[in-house]
């Protein structure tokens, strides 16, 4: 099942992957050494939507703290790049996420956008959008499809004209 906390550690794993920084989750600011990362997740929201169906929403930011040597700049615009190309898509708990604009994408059930970045002197803050839905199951219909429908009469009373 999707979650907040599996696509925050998809993130994570994925910057891991791609660049040999360190990637802190909690907002402890304290004792690290740039490089790093840190991400987290903002503006969860949960709505019902018809039925049983939930629709989940949050934003998701990584800040990206420069080296304290060097063009900071220069080396801010590089990650931002690669974190555009690296974020184009995302797999959480085997679910896809198209993190671009979801209306190039009909039919995709989760989907990340709003990709787009700000930068200091001294670190970047990139950011992207993540939508999923999911169906509530309960215990008298475990398979969360639509109680069934009850049965209706209809009378048709048609009018002879001459």
């Amino acid at each position: 099942m999707q979650t907040v906390n599996s696509v925050i550690s998809a993130v994570c794993a994925r910057l891991r992957e791609a660049f040999s920084y360190a990637v802190y989750v909690e907002p402890v600011r304290q004792q690290f050494a740039p490089p790093c990362f840190f991400v987290r997740a903002d503006h969860i929201k949960l709505k019902k939507r018809i039925g049983a169906r939930y629709e989940h929403s949050f934003t998701v930011t990584v800040e990206y703290i420069s080296p304290a040597k060097g063009d900071r700049r220069a080396d801010a615009a590089d990650t931002a790049q690669r974190l555009f190309l690296l974020f184009e898509t995302l797999t959480a708990d085997g679910e896809t996420y198209r993190c671009f604009h979801p209306a190039a994408h009909n039919g995709a059930i989760a989907r990340g956008y709003n990709r787009g970045f700000e930068t200091t002197d001294e670190m970047i803050c990139f950011s992207f959008d993540i939508r999923y839905f999911t169906l509530k199951q309960t215990a008298a219909d475990p398979d969360t499809s639509a109680p069934p429908m009850e049965t209706a009469e209809t009378e048709i009373h048609m009018n002879k004209s001459d």
